[in-house]
Order: structure tokens, then C-alpha cells, then sequence
């Protein structure tokens, strides 16, 4: 109730803070058909960052009322860690290493269909609805010079699909740029998979693990602020 409380404030203040900043000569229905938009959103010390949880974020408005949402996000990691010791003896010097090595990708797409109300003193009410899916492969090998030390490869399948639907206002504060605040609700249905393997190289043994897991969430969004940057 207090992070809602603070969120509306803050919300207020923005708007307090734009309209002092720019001044809305026309309060007539702004043209927005065949537009494109870059989205960012802003956080609470007025920062812009990532809209929705996604790196990229675009509408395409096939007119004044309904336009088509798309969001992107795709990351990828590789560690490559090698460990090595040099033991000193008298007559003997021994070498040994262990090598740890992990990769990881995430790609997230969401597609949202958005339906606007007529705009009234740059005031506009939209409502939507869509879908996302994303995937979070993980990969970990783990090999040593060390015989008693068992070789691993573990990896990870994580996946899923969802539904979402949201409701927002937004206000032009330009022809081409609109302050948002949105609410959403989603549900999500996910898949996790874990296979563990390992070798045992002293006895030529390999043991073999395997961990599944389905997730069903509902998630109500918090209150999401952003800004429309329009082309």
C-alpha cells in the first residue's frame, strides 16, 4: 500500500513537472496513424530505462485506436574459468588444472495487441491484451586433470508461455512523445529442466540425474510508468 501510495505521488509529480516543461497547444485528436514508437520507462528518481522487462520496445498504430506492441529481449553470458597448480618436489614437479566452463542465453518476446478510447484533452484510456514466451538455456562443464575428481556437465532448459492483459492511460504531451501509466495482469505456464551427468574416471562410471519441474503463475504487474517516443 505505501510502494502504491508513493508510485501515484510520484506519477503526479511527473505530470506536474512535464506540463510546466511543455505546453500543449492543441487539445484536438492527435494523428497517430501509421506511427511508429520507441517506449522507455521511467523509474522513480525520473531515469528512463527498459519498458515492460524488455531491452527493446516498439508500437506500430494501424490508427487512432488500436496498435500493435512488441517487446525484445535477448542476453547471452560464457565463462570460461581455468584453474591450475604447480607442485614442487625434489625429483618430481606435477601439474594440474581444473576447468570450469558456463554459457547462458535468454530471450524473451512479448506481442500485445492495444485498443485506444478517443482522446480527450491529450488524454487517452487504452485496454489490450497479448501473448509472451521466453527461453533460458544454461550449460556448466566442469573437467579436471585430477582423476579422483569427477567430470561434470550440467544443463538447464528453462521455458514458457504466457497470456497478459492491460489496461493504461496515456497523455501527449507532444505530438510525438506520451507519458504512460499502466496496469497489468498475467498468467504464465513454465517448464524447468535440470540433467546432471557426471564421470567417474577412475571406475568408467557415468551417473546420470535429471530434475523436472512446471510452474503455473498469476501475476499482477505494478503500477508501470514510460514514455512514448513517436516517428
Amino acid at each position: 500500500m505505501q510502494k502504491a501510495k508513493l508510485s501515484i505521488f510520484t506519477f503526479i509529480l511527473l505530470l506536474t513537472f512535464i506540463s510546466n516543461l511543455f505546453a500543449q497547444e492543441d487539445n484536438s485528436q492527435i494523428d497517430l496513424t501509421n506511427k511508429y514508437a520507441l517506449q522507455f520507462g521511467i523509474s522513480s528518481n525520473f531515469t528512463l530505462s527498459s519498458f515492460q522487462g524488455s531491452t527493446i520496445s516498439a508500437k506500430y498504430h494501424f490508427n487512432n485506436n488500436s496498435a500493435l506492441r512488441l517487446g525484445v529481449t535477448l542476453s547471452q553470458s560464457e565463462i570460461d574459468q581455468k584453474f591450475t597448480a604447480t607442485n614442487e618436489y625434489p625429483d618430481t614437479l606435477y601439474n594440474s588444472f581444473d576447468n570450469d566452463y558456463s554459457s547462458s542465453q535468454q530471450i524473451y518476446i512479448s506481442l500485445h495487441y492495444i485498443r485506444y478510447l478517443k482522446t480527450y484533452n491529450s488524454i487517452a484510456m487504452y485496454y489490450g491484451g497479448g501473448i509472451n514466451y521466453f527461453t533460458a538455456p544454461r550449460n556448466i562443464e566442469s573437467s579436471s586433470s585430477n582423476q579422483s575428481r569427477e567430470a561434470s556437465t550440467i544443463n538447464y532448459t528453462n521455458f514458457g508461455v504466457g497470456i497478459s492483459a492491460l489496461i493504461g492511460v496515456e497523455w501527449f504531451v507532444r505530438s510525438n512523445m506520451g507519458i504512460t501509466a499502466e496496469y497489468g495482469l498475467g498468467y504464465e505456464y513454465s517448464i524447468y529442466e535440470k540433467e546432471e551427468i557426471y564421470y567417474d574416471n577412475l571406475h568408467d562410471n557415468i551417473f546420470r540425474y535429471k530434475t523436472d519441474r512446471t510452474n503455473h503463475n498469476f501475476t499482477p504487474s505494478v503500477v508501470r510508468f514510460g514514455l512514448s517516443v513517436y516517428f
